[in-house]
């Protein structure tokens, strides 16, 4: 919702999609598994079972790999690992098909972090080992893990480039559709559109996981439409719903996509059947909401953004969203009830004040009108756009405070949060200084629940220095 109480259609459709963004980069390193070092007892049993022997000389190399593997500082174990190399370059110039030579080169190479070359090497060991292929896979995994690892601490620290890099290495030694999505998506950002297109592709040939996938056909399908194929992109919708007819987003967004290329019938039976069905969640209410937003159905965007209210009548969002859903279907008696029920919850907030007060003015309670300009004229700051974030015990209010009559002056104002049955949960009261007027400051603070978050309100500000 932007300052003069517009829905921005635009933001609110991206927004669908970063989320599931922010949801894949956020996916945090994986925890390694309670594994040994490379070149231990793991290593063993795998190599018994699929009957490796060796020269003298693989089992020297296989030595210094193990040796590599357990060396206490990188410099030893790199020179381990070249040491190898050079043992096994031997090797296989006596036999270029000695299927131990070529394991052992694979392990070394990536010791190494040669991950092209150790791809070459494990490719070549399985076409003669087919049988090792287990072997091979925890190999490709540790080192997958790794360079997954690196790329969200990469990401995390702000370096894009070095992220998409090692995404791309990670996707050499591992086919996952994680670091597939990650990497598509810095691609994209990175103006790579037929990369990041091949990489959605090979994520949703791989299928696993459905949440990857399907982050994956919404982003392929945005990409396609940005580039104007239109037709391509709905087909991505229909493969994926083929295969997953419940699934929500995919279906608004095709809905919309439908819609704006004239079909707007189709697009009104999708979003019909997702209205009369009883399952779905806040979130998916709120999507459902915006989709009708998006396709200018006003009246059925308020039954939406209803519902998804009373489903959690305590998230801030779904305040807003069905007060301007309200305004935008000419429900002024609808807007002027559920507006003044938020400036209750929510006392500083300018967009809610002038959507109750275009609505009192449409109902011809002028005198109402004056005393809520009146009110917001008078308010000490005004809060915009704060939302709540986090799961797991931490959660985050951010946004932004902007001044008021209050402006230069510390204060203190409540904040209390809410589970989802309605009880309270936690308090925190946040001290700020209120900016100058016409000025805005970016607000942000965390709390620690056991219990779930469902929303939160705020009281008036307590006190002013």
């Amino acid at each position: 919702m932007g300052k003069d109480g517009t829905v921005s259609d635009r933001r609110r459709h991206a927004t669908l999609v970063g989320v599931l963004v922010t949801l894949l980069i956020g996916l945090g390193p994986l925890a390694l598994r309670a594994q040994q070092k490379e070149g231990e007892k793991q290593q063993e049993q795998p190599k018994l079972e699929c009957n490796l022997t060796g020269t003298d000389v693989t089992q020297r190399a296989e030595k210094e790999i193990d040796n590599a593997a357990k060396a206490g500082s990188d410099s030893a174990s790199q020179g381990g690992y070249q040491s190898a190399m050079r043992l096994l370059k031997v090797a296989l110039a006596q036999n270029a098909k000695d299927p131990a030579a070529l394991w052992l080169r694979g392990r070394a190479q990536v010791g190494l972090r040669q991950y092209v070359d150790a791809d070459s090497a494990l490719n070549a060991f399985i076409e003669l080992k087919p049988g090792c292929q287990n072997l091979v896979s925890q190999l490709r995994e540790q080192a997958w893990v790794e360079l997954y690892n690196q790329g969200v601490r990469a990401y995390q620290g702000g370096e894009e480039a070095g992220a998409m890099a090692l995404f791309d290495t990670a996707n050499i030694m591992q086919g996952d559709p994680r670091s597939l999505n990650n990497a598509a998506l810095l691609h994209e950002k990175a103006g790579d559109t037929a990369q990041a297109e091949s990489l959605y592709r090979r994520t949703l040939k791989m299928g696993g996981d459905s949440l990857q996938v399907r982050a994956a056909t919404i982003n392929l399908a945005l990409l396609l439409k940005s580039q104007n194929k239109n037709d391509e992109a709905l087909q991505v919708y229909r493969d994926y719903l083929s295969a997953h007819p419940q699934a929500v987003t995919p279906q608004i967004n095709m809905a919309v996509d439908l819609a704006h290329a004239g079909q707007a019938d189709s697009a009104k039976a999708i979003l019909a059947g997702l209205l009369g069905r009883q399952d779905l969640s806040f979130t998916e209410l709120t999507e459902l909401g915006t989709g009708y937003s998006q396709i200018q159905d006003a009246g059925q965007a308020e039954k939406a953004f209803e519902r998804a209210h009373k489903s959690n009548p305590y998230a801030k969002d779904g305040y807003m969203n069905l007060l301007q859903a309200a305004v935008s279907a000419s429900d002024f008696k609808t807007a002027a009830d559920v507006g003044s029920e938020l400036l209750d919850h929510y006392p500083y907030e300018k967009d809610a004040f002038r959507a109750v007060a275009q609505s009192l003015d449409r109902l011809g309670r002028k005198q109402e009108v004056q005393a809520r300009l009146h009110q917001m004229q008078s308010l000490p700051l005004e809060f915009i756009g704060l939302q709540l974030n986090g799961r797991s015990g931490t959660y985050q209010v951010q946004g932004q405070v902007s001044g008021g009559t209050m402006s230069g002056k510390k204060v203190t104002v409540p904040f209390t949060f809410y589970g989802p049955d309605g009880t309270q949960v936690a308090q925190k009261a946040i001290s700020l200084t209120v900016p100058g007027q016409n000025q805005v400051a970016g607000i942000q603070f965390q709390v620690q629940s056991d219990k779930p978050i469902a929303g939160f309100t705020y009281g008036k500000v307590q006190s002013g220095s």
